[in-house]
């Protein structure tokens, strides 16, 4: 191996496919030849869902504005404090007919729903068991211009609820 391969092939092994290679340069009969290699990589990520946000704020407000495609699904996963539970209040609601919206407790083994269309009115107060939920919404219609409005907040989870949690209820 001569003394120029031995360099570039030295150089190779210290670059990455986001920086450039180096200037390389071959000597031959006397003339000096530059040459330089670019490497551009593009990643594209899709996602299944058209709308997917965390929340790991203690509190704050989820806004959800309706107006999506038919059959087009949104997932808003609330996560707090461990060792806190998570209440939800409805502030205003608008036309969720033909839509479908869940609020699920999702921080233990199983999901357990806490409400759905139905029943969520303005004023409604959820409480979850766990310190995370999940509320998902799908639209069946199309240009529904409906809208959710919650504010959740982490509270201590009192140690009575711990216990019937974990089946540890005293017996009375």
């Amino acid at each position: 191996m001569e003394e120029g391969e031995a360099s570039e092939a030295m150089m190779k092994k210290k670059t990455s496919p986001d920086q450039p290679l180096p200037k390389l340069t071959s000597r031959e009969e006397g003339a000096n030849t530059t040459s330089k290699t670019v490497i551009t990589t593009i990643t594209t990520v899709q996602t299944a869902e058209p709308c997917s946000l965390n929340f790991t704020d203690p509190e704050g407000n989820i806004e959800i504005l309706q107006q999506l495609d038919s059959g087009a699904e949104c997932n808003y996963l609330v996560t707090v404090y461990l060792g806190y539970g998570i209440e939800v209040q409805v502030l205003n609601v608008s036309s969720l007919e033909g839509e479908q919206v869940s609020v699920e407790d999702t921080g233990g083994r199983e999901p357990f729903i806490l409400a759905n269309e139905s029943v969520l009115l303005r004023g409604l107060v959820l409480r979850s068991w766990s310190n995370q939920i999940s509320i998902r919404f799908r639209s069946d219609q199309q240009h529904n211009f409906g809208f959710l409005l919650l504010h959740y907040q982490g509270e201590p989870v009192p140690k009575t609820r711990v216990c019937c949690l974990f089946k540890l209820c005293p017996t009375t």
